[in-house]
């Protein structure tokens, strides 16, 4: 009988689950300050200033602290 493997997305998930991940912040501050410490000059300040006005920077900050991350390991797909 051939080897069965899962698909992508679910095999990458579930090697996640097992043994864990890098921890990536959730809080956008820190995005900012591991970008900083990765960037040039020029490209982080064009990304960090909102790339102009920076109204889209903060309506973007706003829409992320509204969303709640909620996992869906061991739950059924009928719905969601």
């Amino acid at each position: 009988m051939p080897e069965m493997s899962l698909p992508l997305g679910p095999a990458t998930q579930a090697e996640i689950y097992v043994g864990g991940a890098d921890e990536l912040p959730l809080d956008p501050d820190e995005w900012e300050s591991r970008a900083k410490a990765v960037l040039d000059p020029g490209p982080f300040d064009y990304i960090a200033g909102g790339a102009g006005g920076e109204s889209t920077m903060h309506a973007n900050r706003e829409a992320f602290a509204r969303w709640r991350l909620r996992p869906a390991m061991l739950a059924g797909n009928q719905q969601r």
